[in-house]
């Protein structure tokens, strides 16, 4: 081997070495990213058990994260709804035909280590059987994920709870505002959708939507928000079907910041009239790139609304 060739291959080797480096470099930074993702299941799940416990003791009654008080990561407030990096958690409180559960859950919204995306973890409170419960979705996925469940049933196998009620949660939540400096004061009441609607990424994961009644400055509207996409369409139209009734077509606006996540609707004295003597409501509206969908309320009965 000459000179010239021997510079070459000892420079081919370095370089091999260099990129190899590099890429255990990369798959560690890779492996320290997943763990930071589902550091948030262990706690999360721990911490909404304990406050449902305490408020099974106290009311001996299950609520979802709202009534709990439970705030789930990435959100600012108790909500049952909320994402982070790597997941999407849904908390809740359901009241079935021979059981009711309180849950929360966490989709993964990508691949971690190696797992599969659109895993589901579930923590569940189940008031039959008085215990909870962890799982996933699929059931088998990969060690990393079955690990943490195995953790955390460990950790609950030895709770038990017997004669818990369902507590169903009030269907319109009512909040109320004051201005500071004037003292005006906004009402506000909302509902969320029974179902929700996935869209494509990067809006995928499910999508849930708030019908709102406001009044604000003493003037009364009505508006719908989707807490992950994008309404839009030629027409700035939306069919709404109150109970059995025939189809009424209500138009639309946006909103003054060009926020492309909230409609007004128009004409809010005729929506609330309606909607105050219905028991379900369905609104078809068109999204961006993504067509018309129907958004369902089963329920929106025994709104208060005076104003």
């Amino acid at each position: 081997m000459n000179f010239k060739n021997q510079i070459s291959f000892f420079a081919f080797i370095a370089m091999a070495i260099v990129f190899t480096g590099c890429k255990e470099e990369s798959l560690d930074k890779g492996k320290s990213l997943d763990k930071e993702k589902v550091s948030y299941i262990e706690p999360a799940f721990s911490t909404w058990a304990k406050l449902l416990q305490v408020y099974i003791m106290e009311n001996n009654a299950i609520g979802d994260c709202e009534t709990i008080g439970y705030t789930p990561p990435g959100a600012e407030n108790p909500s049952n709804f909320s994402k982070t990096r790597g997941f999407l958690f849904v908390c809740g409180a359901e009241k079935k035909e021979n059981n009711n559960i309180a849950y929360l859950q966490a989709s993964s919204e990508n691949i971690i280590s190696g797992c599969p995306t659109v895993t589901k973890f579930t923590i569940e409170f189940d008031t039959e059987k008085g215990s909870f419960n962890v799982s996933t979705s699929p059931e088998k996925t990969c060690s990393l994920f079955e690990n943490i469940v195995n953790n955390l049933n460990k950790t609950f196998s030895n709770l038990k709870y017997e004669g818990v009620k369902f507590e169903a949660k009030p269907i319109w939540k009512y909040k109320e505002f004051e201005d500071k400096m004037d003292n005006s004061k906004t009402y506000l009441a909302s509902v969320t959708s029974t179902n929700e609607i996935n869209f494509s990424s990067p809006y995928d994961g499910g999508s849930s939507f708030y019908l709102n009644v406001r009044n604000d400055n003493k003037q009364n509207e009505v508006y719908l928000k989707v807490s992950k996409g994008q309404f839009g369409g030629s027409s700035k139209t939306c069919r709404v079907k109150f109970d059995d009734n025939p189809v009424v077509s209500y138009d639309y606006m946006g909103t003054s910041d060009y926020s492309s996540d909230v409609i007004f609707f128009k004409n809010p004295k005729k929506f609330i009239a309606s909607l105050k003597k219905a028991k379900k409501l369905m609104i078809e509206c068109a999204f961006f790139q993504e067509g018309a969908r129907i958004i369902e309320f089963d329920d929106v009965q025994g709104l208060e609304w005076d104003r």
